[in-house]
């Protein structure tokens, strides 16, 4: 009986406590969800240095610090917007480039000749001399009868406009390739009385012609009264502002400039051709 009790008892007593168990069990189980430490200190996200001082990324020197686009003084401060504005005292006039003679050293020559001219041919050459000859480093030689066949200028000598076939060196061996008046008997007439004056200022334009230059009054920039006189082949280059004083301006209040080679005249010959030396 008293095996019993105690059994009872024990079983009793054994039913109170297992709770109480469970409990301090439970209570003293979470403490590892309490220090997730592996998760607390997860250094391989906290450490991404190599992310964030990825110094190859964070040393972008060579992209930030682009001399060759920080220092594009070449586009900025091209010269070449100087150049554009400083080009009137190289380049002038209005000239076919293709045209400019190889050699310094250009052969003239008499289609026809004739001994009651030679005062005329005489005007002419010493016109030529004293213009393109002396501002530039050009020479004309000859200025005998041609031969059939012979290269530089030819000129013939005939009571008709004054002009040439074509400008610069593709006067070279052409025949008839100048036309010069002495007489003004049927054009223009009011030459007659003026005679050395024509001859001179003539020569010194067609001249001009004969080395490269075209028509001042033939460029687009010219004024339009102006451009209303176009004459003649155009050159292809403009290389300087409009000239209204140039030898080769018709337009110019003086014939011809009076047979006086203007500044931008002067300097034109002399970036064709070089200065007298």
């Amino acid at each position: 009986m008293k095996v019993s009790v105690v059994i009872i008892v024990a079983f009793f007593v054994a039913i109170v406590s297992w709770p109480m168990t469970a409990r301090i069990s439970n209570a003293q189980q979470p403490a590892p969800q309490a220090t997730p430490t592996p998760q607390a200190t997860p250094s391989p996200r906290a450490a991404p240095s190599p992310q964030e001082t990825p110094s190859p990324q964070s040393s972008p020197t060579p992209q930030e610090t682009p001399t060759p686009q920080q220092t594009p003084i070449p586009q900025e401060t091209p010269m070449t917007a100087a150049s554009q504005a400083a080009p009137p005292p190289q380049q002038h006039a209005f000239v076919d480039p293709t045209s400019i003679w190889p050699t310094h050293s250009i052969y003239v020559c008499w289609e026809n000749p004739d001994p009651k001219y030679q005062s005329e041919m005489q005007l002419v050459q010493q016109a030529v001399a004293n213009t393109w000859e002396a501002a530039s480093d050009l020479k004309f030689t000859g200025w005998q009868r041609c031969a059939t066949i012979n290269k530089g200028i030819r000129i013939l000598i005939e009571d008709s406009g004054p002009h040439t076939k074509g400008l610069g060196r593709y006067l070279d061996g052409v025949q008839n390739g100048m036309v010069l008046n002495f007489t003004f008997n049927n054009w223009s007439q009011s030459c007659q009385t003026q005679r050395e004056f024509c001859i001179k200022t003539i020569a010194v334009h067609e001249f001009g012609h004969a080395i490269g230059f075209a028509h001042e009054q033939n460029r687009s920039d010219a004024p339009g009264e102006c451009q209303l006189k176009r004459q003649g082949p155009d050159g292809t280059l403009l290389l300087t502002p409009y000239d209204p004083h140039s030898v080769m301006n018709y337009c110019n209040a003086e014939y011809n400039n009076n047979g006086v080679l203007s500044q931008f005249d002067t300097l034109a010959v002399q970036s064709m051709y070089g200065a007298h030396p």
